[in-house]
């Protein structure tokens, strides 16, 4: 529960390592947790960057059981990072074969189609986890992500936008506020993302906001010196959000800007 919080909700650097205590403690009281072994190893993917020691933990845990989905989602992300997008969506493939119904698999396996750049696909496993589960708010996300992948950037905004209708307090979201003001600025809609973007400025000022999302907004509006600024702030802060902004399409514009390979190098990156 700590690393879900500090990793989606709030400042990473309060929570994980809480989370990594504990997770170490109850690894040193039973080596065979899968639990603890998977959220050590997110931990290790996300907040530390220590991408061998993430790995073995990762392996270890789906060793213990194959359809943990924090150990399956995390690998997955792994393998996307060092090039293995294949071997990504069959670890999915085969952690779903043993849950189905497990509605973070179903859209997790969406994120992953979307972070291998197969947004067709990404679009249909979202749409089939909507179906079964049609308010739940990441399969909404990943129907988003997929969706400004292949273009369709006033789909991906009105996706966002209906969900706000639905869940209101998700608009105090900085990923989702982050990611509406991105799908508009890319549609060509400057007026309504700007006045968004105030929005989740002011919300950064009264709460925590990671700061790679602050930074996808300005990679969308083209602005890439304040996106590298954030990108700077993100490094300080180890925002666990940044490792997926890195192996995403959002940061094509920039990936061959020398101030982009040193992020990648501050990260220890794999081949840099």
């Amino acid at each position: 529960a700590l690393f879900q919080i500090g990793r989606l909700y709030r400042n990473p650097n309060q929570y994980m390592p809480l989370a990594y205590d504990y997770a170490t403690k109850a690894l040193r009281l039973d080596t065979g947790l899968a639990d603890a072994h998977a959220v050590l190893g997110a931990i290790r993917l996300t907040w530390q960057w220590d991408w061998t020691g993430a790995e073995a933990n990762l392996r270890t845990a789906l060793e213990l059981n194959p359809g943990n989905y924090i150990a399956a989602q995390q690998y997955a992300y792994y393998l996307i990072a060092t090039g293995e997008q294949e071997k990504a969506i069959s670890v999915m493939n085969r952690a779903l074969e043993l849950d189905p119904l497990n509605v973070r698999l179903m859209s997790g396996l969406g994120y992953i189609y979307c972070l291998s750049r197969r947004f067709t696909e990404g679009i249909e496993q979202a749409q089939t986890t909507l179906e079964l589960h049609p308010e739940d708010p990441m399969a909404n996300w990943v129907l988003t992500v997929n969706l400004f992948g292949a273009g369709r950037y006033e789909e991906a905004s009105e996706t966002i936008a209906g969900l706000f209708e639905v869940f209101p307090p998700l608009r105090r979201n900085g990923l989702f506020l982050a990611g509406l003001v991105a799908s508009q600025a890319r549609g060509g809609n400057a007026l309504q993302a700007m006045e968004n973007l105030r929005e989740l400025e002011e919300l950064s000022q009264t709460q925590h906001v990671p700061p790679s999302s602050m930074a996808v907004t300005y990679l969308c509006l083209d602005d890439h010196d304040r996106a590298f600024d954030f990108l700077e702030k993100a490094i300080e802060n180890h925002d666990t959000q940044l490792f997926h902004l890195v192996v995403s399409y959002l940061v094509d514009p920039v990936r061959e800007d020398p101030r982009f390979k040193v992020i990648l190098s501050r990260m220890n990156f794999p081949g840099t």
